[in-house]
């Protein structure tokens, strides 16, 4: 790694992927490097939803811990693009939206959440 700084970005990040990366089945991020990313910057992804045109309250920490640029890549990686290894950092900041009647159901997830959190050391 660089002795540059390293630089939080905050993202949008539409709901069906943003769920893949906060139930770790997604540890990847591609977007255009128009922000030049580095390894060890942090990405606050922050869940957007196109259809009601705003933000959910529900965000993500992540840290970049690999980046594949276009110029790597040529073939596979459209220019100006890079696809980012990411390792997420927390859950505490995903905020379930929900009606009374799931009430009950969402805090036992939470606290379910936060002991593991608790657990790993996070």
């Amino acid at each position: 790694m660089s002795l540059q700084e390293k630089m939080k970005h905050k993202l949008k990040i539409i709901p069906k992927y943003f769920k893949e990366i906060v139930d770790g089945n997604k540890n990847f991020e591609i977007r255009r490097n128009d922000r030049g990313f580095k390894i060890g910057d942090t990405l606050i992804l922050k869940e957007y939803d196109p259809i009601k045109k705003n933000f959910t309250g529900n965000y993500a920490k992540t840290t970049v811990m690999y980046i594949l640029k276009d110029k790597d890549f040529p073939i596979g990686i459209k220019e100006g693009y890079c696809i980012m290894g990411i390792h997420l950092q927390n859950r505490i900041g995903f905020i379930k939206c929900f009606d009374e009647s799931d009430k009950e159901f969402l805090v036992n997830e939470m606290r379910q959440r936060l002991m593991q959190a608790h657990e790993k050391g996070e």
